[in-house]
Order: structure tokens, then C-alpha cells, then sequence
């Protein structure tokens, strides 16, 4: 793979699938732009990757956060790749157990997010 010149979004990307999404990403070329809730995780990221990933603090549960992340990129040059990797273990209740409170939090990390993220991407 090769990402030179490229930049990239990771969501999620402080811990996990996401991190190493965005190591890989930096590894080969790209300049990579970390949102996620987790901000130790993405400091210490940002430390590791010299210079080539930037981190900033996005709960993806608010499109406004997203749509501000994707502005991040697009003021330094634009967006030519867009991971839209976050997400968590929710509540294990079945459909009849779970509160509306964790059903909207889910269906807004799992799904609205990815959907806000294309369309500010």
C-alpha cells in the first residue's frame, strides 16, 4: 500500500481495529487524523507515530463533532480517505430488555455515525 500524499480520518482509532487502521495508514504514507472519545489512547498514539497522525477528541454520537473532525482534514489539505471504524460493545440485553436510552446510543454509534461521517466526508 502506498498512502503517500494521501490524508485519512480514522474514527475509533485510539484503541483496537482502529488504531492499528491508522498506524498502518501512517506507515505508509498517509497523514492521518484520529478521532475518537479516548484521549489518553490518542495521545499515546500520537506520540508513537512521529508526526504523522494527529488526534482530536470526537464523540461520534454527535454529528457535530463528526462534521467538525472532517473540517480538521479538509483545512489541511482535504479528505481522500475516510475509516469509519468506531464503535463499542453495547448493552447485551435483548431487543424487550434494552432501555430506549442504550437502543439511541447504539444505533448512533453503530449506524448514524457512519452515515454522518459520509455525509460530511
Amino acid at each position: 500500500m502506498n498512502f503517500e500524499g494521501k490524508r485519512a480520518v480514522v474514527t475509533g482509532g485510539a484503541s483496537g481495529i482502529g488504531r492499528a487502521t491508522a498506524l498502518r495508514l501512517a506507515g505508509a504514507g498517509a497523514t492521518v487524523i484520529v478521532g475518537d472519545i479516548d484521549e489518553a489512547g490518542g495521545q499515546t498514539l500520537v506520540d508513537e507515530a512521529d508526526g504523522r497522525i494527529a488526534f482530536q477528541r470526537t464523540d461520534v454520537t454527535d454529528a457535530a463533532q463528526i462534521e467538525a473532525l472532517i473540517a480538521t482534514a479538509d483545512a489541511g489539505g482535504g479528505l481522500d480517505l475516510l475509516v469509519n471504524n468506531a464503535g463499542a460493545g453495547g448493552a447485551r440485553e435483548g431487543v424487550a430488555e434494552i432501555s430506549p436510552e442504550d437502543w439511541d446510543r447504539t444505533q448512533s454509534l453503530l449506524l448514524r455515525s457512519v452515515a454522518m461521517g459520509m455525509r460530511y466526508g
